[in-house]
């Protein structure tokens, strides 16, 4: 989920309607000039007083490219990310940690099509067979198989449009091409 421009109340609000009793903040500059209640020190004050946990990986699982990544373009940067030694780490304590009790992913973006949560960290994730769902801004949740459909969708690639082809593509090549026009455009 993003912490978007909500208060700490509605936030933490969404947070207990999901029963999350970790939230793993995987901003790589977890500060916010706009929302300063979102900035590391507030936020993980106020998870904490609310009885929650705060669990920060943005060192491990944050989105921001850098050195020889940054220049290139971001599929492929995520994509290096993703074999990282710190990536993996990060992932497997985060999966550790979820595998134990409700943890819900934080970044800055409301949307989770806009954000490297999505196409960084819930890919690596269901890449290992978790079930991730995104919590949206109305509090809805949306699996992550649903966020990928609409992305295919947006490009032309879901199923309809392999119907009646000779050599339909698979899914799971649709959707890495769905990525990189999104991430590449």
């Amino acid at each position: 989920m993003g912490h978007s421009t909500r208060t700490t109340e509605a936030f933490l609000r969404l947070l207990g309607l999901h029963q999350v009793a970790v939230l793993a903040d995987v901003r790589s500059m977890p500060y916010s000039r706009y929302n300063p209640q979102f900035n590391r020190e507030p936020l993980a004050d106020s998870v904490r007083e609310a009885g929650l946990t705060y669990l920060y990986l943005g060192d491990a699982l944050g989105g921001l490219l850098t050195g020889d990544l940054a220049n290139g373009d971001r599929y492929s940067g995520y994509a290096a990310v993703r074999c990282t030694g710190l990536f993996q780490t990060g992932l497997k304590t985060l999966t550790r940690t979820a595998a134990a009790t409700p943890t819900a992913v934080m970044c800055a973006e409301q949307d989770p099509m806009s954000c490297h949560r999505t196409f960084l960290v819930s890919e690596a994730l269901a890449g290992e067979g978790v079930h991730v769902q995104h919590i949206l801004r109305s509090g809805q949740l949306e699996s992550h198989h649903d966020l990928m459909e609409r992305l295919l969708q947006r490009f032309g690639l879901d199923a309809s449009a392999e119907a009646g082809q000779l050599f339909p593509r698979a899914r799971r090549e649709r959707v890495e091409l769905a990525l990189r026009h999104y991430l590449n455009a």
